[in-house]
């Protein structure tokens, strides 16, 4: 009996824990993803940053589907009115900051965009880091 009230206690206090639902994301994983043909978009789910700092991409690299040829990407922050970087294979990218909207803790999403109009779609393959304590 005293077994089960400690694992009915240790179970009240697991419960009663979960209520506060912490989710932080500090960084963010993109393999594969289909960058549409003809400049299109992708966007990406929405992340949560926590601390108070800049934010970063890098791209591992964006493959024409048809042609398999290096694309060139940008990045920026959606709908936050920042200016769109370009991506360079390997190298992390600062993201801009309109003032300091994109440093502030909340919800983000990130926009790729292939750099130049082409006839075929691409595969993009990225890491986005919210929080630069991971840098």
């Amino acid at each position: 009996m005293k077994k089960f009230k400690i694992v009915a206690a240790i179970f009240a206090l697991t419960c009663i824990l979960s209520l506060n639902n912490i989710k932080a994301d500090s960084y963010l994983g993109f393999a594969g993803i289909t960058l549409p043909a003809a400049q299109g978009t992708y966007v990406s789910s929405n992340a949560t940053k926590t601390t108070l700092s800049n934010q970063y991409v890098k791209s591992y690299g964006a493959i024409d589907v048809l042609s398999g040829d290096d694309r060139g990407v940008g990045a920026r922050l959606h709908n936050l009115g920042t200016s769109r970087v370009t991506l360079s294979v390997g190298n992390y990218v600062q993201l801009q900051n309109n003032g300091s909207l994109g440093q502030i803790q909340g919800d983000y999403q990130l926009e790729f965009r292939a750099t130049r109009w082409t006839v075929t779609s691409a595969t993009l393959s990225a890491m986005w880091i919210l929080d630069d304590y991971l840098m």
